[in-house]
């Protein structure tokens, strides 16, 4: 069954948000699904933090940020949740986060390539989750992804080009996450 659902890239001016961003010449450096709930009749989020993936969050406990762009898709999301469930509360893959920024620093700025994953098994970072979530849901264009490879500006850059993502405003409690 179809959702509507907001993919959330969203940026931070803490200092390892901001090396990120440098590493992969992006202006995002996270990346959460947020969804309208009928049961809670809010907005909830899937987000994988510090404390690993978090399904059916309060968007408003997300955390500060300084920046967010949303981009709505119709997606089964249950049915990509559901590819996912193993992996709900295991920790944040640190591992596969850091060799991500080293992979982007060698690609983006030597000239380097390569695809072979490294990271933590049996743990996610945020859009090694949404990469996994896309292809439970079988979204086109995924199916050959390597999750672990997926950066959150690889995620805006595949909605940009992608007809089944549009870009939308920022919803409220999203906004307030902005800081003052």
């Amino acid at each position: 069954m179809s959702t509507k659902v907001l993919i959330t890239l969203t940026a931070s001016n803490k200092w390892y948000g901001k090396q990120i961003r440098k590493a992969l010449k992006s202006n995002v450096n996270h990346g959460l699904i947020l969804y309208r709930s009928r049961d809670w009749k809010d907005w909830r989020a899937v987000d994988t933090q510090e404390k690993g993936v978090t399904p059916a969050v309060s968007a408003k406990k997300l955390t500060r940020i300084d920046y967010a762009e949303c981009w709505e898709c119709d997606l089964d999301l249950w049915e990509g949740l559901r590819a996912t469930k193993k992996d709900l509360y295991k920790k944040y893959d640190y591992v596969g986060l850091v060799f991500g920024v080293i992979r982007a620093v060698l690609s983006n700025y030597l000239g380097i390539t390569f695809n072979k994953p490294i990271h933590a098994h049996n743990r996610l970072f945020c859009s090694e989750y949404i990469a996994v979530v896309f292809q439970g849901a079988k979204l086109a264009g995924t199916e050959k992804w390597i999750p672990a490879n997926i950066s959150p500006k690889d995620l805006q850059d595949y909605m940009i080009h992608d007809p089944h993502f549009k870009p939308v405003a920022v919803p409220a409690p999203v906004k307030d996450l902005y800081k003052d």
